[in-house]
This record gives structure tokens, C-alpha cells and sequence, in this order.
């Protein structure tokens, strides 16, 4: 409905293209692993590519070391990586925290969450959601926040699929740490997914203040990792 998709087929494969502010995420279809660095090896004359295109490389360490050296021999770099976390089943009963200033969002709350993730978040490894994507989230009860004054002390956004939730987006305002502002909305997230039985996230590999967080939460590290590649400069045709 945004005209953010595009497609370029390749013999064996095909390049899928998402348009997102000023670059596009790229994605692979590809036989085998001559067809992939032969897609890439095209996107110099492809149309609509943009000027930035980023791709998220994601398995296990073995396997996504060679599909991005790939990506590596056709320009792109490194420029960041995530490790996966999980915490499985067997919580610890987790009480309900009635903490009056934990709400969750609302409609007039879109506009200053996006805000706040544009000036917190790096846009090329954080996959900063786009409003109406907010905006579903509002509605199903996914967002939970504290407010602060006219803006945000903190918000927490997530997803559960079945027996499965997705810790996406926990981050408090940095004029308000010390607050106890995310701990606040951690165990109320834990306690809205007590049905869970398994709840997994992404962090940066090098983050290992926010590791160690998660650790003491219950977190523990899985053999999955995410290789975020860029490639700049491209010219549009």
C-alpha cells in the first residue's frame, strides 16, 4: 500500500527491495551461492536501489560468515551485529506490578513514539518501525510506556505469535535514567506475557552492558546471530 516493495529478478534468485526513509533493505532468493553474488554483481545498473542499501544476514556464525562475505566481495561492509537472546519457559512467578504510571499507548502517542525511536535508534540495524506499524501495535495493546512532563520517560514495544513474544523496542529517555523506568516496564511486559512460553530479542554484540541486563532478566545467549551489511555511495540509474 506505500509502494515501499520492489522486485528485480535474476536468473536462479531474485533481489527484493523495502523502501525505508532514505535507503532500502535489500533481501535474497537465491539457488546457490553463485546466483546470489551474480544478483549482486548487477545492482550497480539496477533502477530504484537508492543511494544506501543495507541487508540483514541472519543464522548461525558458520553460515552467515560466507553469505556475507558475499555481500563483503560486492561492496558492502560490516556495520553492525546482533545476538539473539531468548528466555524460555519455567518463568518464575511474576506478580503483577500495578504500577499506576505504566499505561499502555494510545493513538496521540504514535507520532512521539516515533520520534523518540528517530532520536535514539540507529535506523540502519534498529528496523525503526513505520507509524501505522505503531499504530497496530497501540491497538492490540502492545505498547506499554511511562509518561514524563509532554513527551516519554520510557517505552517497552512488543509482539506475541502463539506462544512466542518478541521484546522489539525497550529504551528509556536518557534525561530520566536512574528512575527505575525500565525495570518498571520490563516486569510489567513479563507479566502481560505470563502465557508465553518462550520470549526472544535482539541486542548488539558489542552491547555488553545491555547483555548482561538481559541476563539478569532470565536472558541467555542463542547460536544465532544477525550481520547487518551496507553499501553506500550507489548511484541511482
Amino acid at each position: 500500500d506505500r509502494q515501499a516493495l520492489s522486485i528485480i529478478e535474476f536468473p536462479r534468485g531474485v533481489l527484493i527491495f523495502r523502501r525505508d526513509r532514505d535507503f532500502h533493505h535489500i533481501y535474497h532468493v537465491a539457488m546457490d551461492r553463485e546466483a546470489l553474488s551474480a544478483a549482486l554483481a548487477s545492482l550497480g545498473s539496477a533502477a530504484a536501489t537508492g543511494d544506501v542499501l543495507t541487508s540483514d544476514i541472519v543464522g548461525r556464525p558458520e553460515d552467515v560468515q560466507a553469505i556475507a562475505g558475499i555481500y563483503n566481495d560486492h561492496g558492502f561492509r560490516e556495520h553492525n551485529s546482533l545476538f539473539r537472546m531468548v528466555r524460555s519457559s519455567g518463568f518464575p512467578h511474576v506478580e503483577d506490578p500495578r504500577d499506576p504510571e505504566v499505561v499502555f499507548g494510545e493513538a496521540g502517542d504514535v507520532d512521539p513514539i516515533r520520534g523518540f525511536f528517530d532520536r535514539l535508534l540507529d535506523r540502519f540495524t534498529d528496523q525503526i518501525p513505520e507509524p501505522d506499524e505503531i499504530r497496530r501495535a497501540v491497538a492490540r495493546h502492545n505498547v506499554i510506556l511511562i509518561r514524563r512532563g509532554q513527551g516519554l520517560g520510557g517505552m517497552l514495544l512488543f509482539e506475541t505469535t502463539g506462544l512466542t513474544s518478541v521484546l522489539r523496542y525497550w529504551y528509556v529517555n536518557p534525561e530520566y535514567r536512574d528512575q527505575r523506568i525500565g525495570g518498571r516496564l520490563i516486569k510489567t511486559f513479563f507479566h502481560l506475557c505470563r502465557p508465553s512460553k518462550r520470549i526472544i530479542l535482539w541486542v548488539d554484540s558489542d552491547n555488553t552492558d545491555g547483555i548482561a541486563k538481559y541476563r539478569h532478566y532470565g536472558f541467555t545467549l542463542e547460536n544465532l546471530v544477525d550481520r547487518i551489511m551496507i553499501k553506500e555511495g550507489e548511484a541511482r540509474t
